[in-house]
């Protein structure tokens, strides 16, 4: 796992959560970033499991892997900018949220279990 991996050249204290411009803003000693993370990813994998449901929109489980993947991507680079002083990309971030948004607007509308097979 890439925080065991990094953990001794994280510092006590990590940045975790950026401005829109990549320059952090907020930050936590290591451990509790570590709590946080894995509360937050035992969460989205609950989430994707209970999501097959046919009672549910079809574009829920998409929602979830889709926040799931931009978590994964954040986390991956908040470990990287604390470890290993790499700059912190947030447009990548930005571009998959703004399209997971457009998702959940369409799913607004949309029956449940319409897109199911």
């Amino acid at each position: 796992m890439k925080l065991a991996r990094a953990w001794d050249d994280l510092p006590d204290q990590v940045a975790s959560h950026f401005d829109f411009s990549g320059d952090p803003n907020s930050w936590m000693s290591k451990r509790w970033f570590a709590v946080v993370f894995g509360a937050a990813f035992s969460a989205f994998t609950a989430g994707l499991v209970f999501s097959s449901s046919s009672h549910i929109p079809a574009s829920v489980p998409v929602v979830l892997t889709l926040s799931s993947f931009i978590f994964f991507l954040a986390f991956w680079q908040v470990i990287n900018f604390n470890a290993y002083k790499k700059p912190f990309k947030s447009a990548w971030i930005l571009l998959l949220v703004t399209f997971m948004l457009v998702l959940i607007f369409v799913g607004i509308f949309e029956q449940p279990g319409t897109l199911k097979r």
